[in-house]
């Protein structure tokens, strides 16, 4: 009984204190761990509330296909081009056939000549994208794997997040997807958040507050090591696709960070949001800046000594606020001109490829 009573109390805090963003973004767990998807859903009262005025709010689509791909796939072509990346790429508060993604798929270059996969997903970095890709994706035997993968590097290894602690998870041990299904361990916490979901966050912001840095307490000596982690990471994605016989071709991360913290008419959502960010971190605006720049610079000089080719969508795609609504999540406007402008870039590659 006392049990039950427990629970019961446990459901109710819960409920009260997430109703508003529980329907609207469960699905984003199933998602992660590789769960097939096919849902409509909105952006929450509280991601409205930090955005700007050119946020799509209505309800769009979401469905994933048995490996986790969004759909729709983009174009009917025989090679296959692997979008792998965090939020950016996953362009989720946009509608289903407005993804850039999928309309890179869809150009009139290259509808004929590729099939691409949106395998992005909210929230992850580098090395969380090449666990899935060693893992899972590589079996799908893609010709191309495009990665744009910087922003979440930065944020979460700053704050000792996922690869920057002292004790890293082994790769085999630390990915939780095998063979397209949900392991004992990953149901096991399933099960928990299920039935007593105020306990389970509460042991696991514990958790993660045990392993981050708390704020103010940035160093040089944390961006060292994060962006050396990154590049560490970088180098695994090139040596595995080389084993693979699959082009990696990397991509710079457009933002408007300075545009939203250094102009005189300010964006006061957006803006505020993205300096408490900073502050978390420890971090001056002036370091953060720095921070972007180096990622995206140091990804320049990592497919130049490695031969990887390039799009740098960070210098082609015009800082206009209208196409974010953030720093870094692209609008229906943002997306499609995004979509153009890969899309160009991706032919040139694969056109080049060809002729040799």
């Amino acid at each position: 009984m006392i049990v039950f009573l427990f629970v019961l109390i446990d459901q109710i805090v819960y409920f009260i204190k997430n109703k508003d963003t529980m329907a609207d973004h469960e699905f984003i767990t199933q998602y992660r761990h590789g769960g097939l998807i096919d849902t409509y859903h909105k952006p929450s009262k509280a991601s409205i509330k930090i955005a700007n005025e050119y946020l799509y709010k209505s309800k769009v689509k979401f469905q994933t296909n048995s490996d986790g791909a969004i759909l729709p796939l983009g174009g009917k072509g025989e090679k296959r081009v692997f979008f792998i990346g965090g939020s950016t790429t996953e362009n989720h508060w946009v509608p289903d056939t407005e993804r850039w993604p999928y309309l890179v798929g869809e150009s009139k270059l290259l509808s004929n000549k590729i099939t691409t996969y949106n395998f992005g997903v909210g929230g992850y970095n580098i090395h969380q994208n090449f666990q899935k890709f060693y893992a899972l994706l590589s079996r799908l035997e893609p010709d191309y794997v495009v990665l744009m993968n910087q922003i979440n590097d930065i944020g979460k290894g700053l704050n000792g997040g996922y690869y920057n602690v002292i004790d890293d998870v082994p790769l085999h041990n630390s990915f939780e997807i095998k063979n397209n299904k949900i392991s004992i361990k990953l149901k096991l916490k399933k099960l928990a958040k299920s039935i007593m979901p105020s306990t389970y966050y509460i042991l696991y912001n514990l958790k993660q507050s045990s392993v981050s840095r708390k704020p103010g307490k940035y160093k040089k000596n944390d961006l060292e090591q994060t962006l050396s982690n990154y590049l560490n990471r970088l180098d695994l994605f090139k040596k595995f696709t080389d084993h693979l016989n699959v082009e990696l071709i990397v991509m710079t991360q457009p933002n408007v960070s300075q545009q939203l913290l250094l102009a005189d008419k300010k964006n006061q959502n957006t803006f505020s949001y993205l300096k408490k960010l900073i502050i978390d971190k420890g971090m001056s605006i002036d370091e953060y800046l720095f921070t972007i720049e180096l990622f995206n610079d140091s990804l320049k000089e990592f497919s130049v000594k490695n031969n990887v080719k390039l799009i740098d969508l960070k210098y082609l795609l015009p800082n206009e606020e209208r196409y974010f609504y953030d720093s870094i999540h692209y609008t229906l406007e943002g997306s499609a001109v995004v979509a153009k402008i890969i899309s160009r870039e991706l032919n040139k590659i694969i056109d080049n490829k060809n002729d040799n």
